[in-house]
């Protein structure tokens, strides 16, 4: 099923934002990235840059600036799951 994967990688994706958190000294999670954008990315699972800013585009600037910071992290963990 289409949403339990959903789910499941929504948690990955929260995992992955801990990570960056933990190795960042203890970043605030909110300043990586929202639980929104992490559904965001869970459901379309973008592969690349390009495929991330298409899916976000309609996201407010300060939480693409964000993704700025740490969308390598994101898609290397993606293509890691492949």
């Amino acid at each position: 099923n289409s949403n339990i994967e959903n789910k499941e990688l929504l948690q990955f994706m929260k995992q992955v934002r801990r990570d960056i958190s933990n190795s960042h000294q203890q970043l605030k999670l909110c300043d990586i990235a929202t639980n929104d954008t992490l559904k965001l990315i869970a459901e379309n699972r973008p592969h690349n840059l390009w495929a991330l800013k298409n899916i976000t585009k309609s996201l407010p600037v300060r939480e693409k600036n964000k993704l700025d910071k740490y969308w390598q992290v994101f898609i290397d963990r993606l293509q890691y799951l492949k």
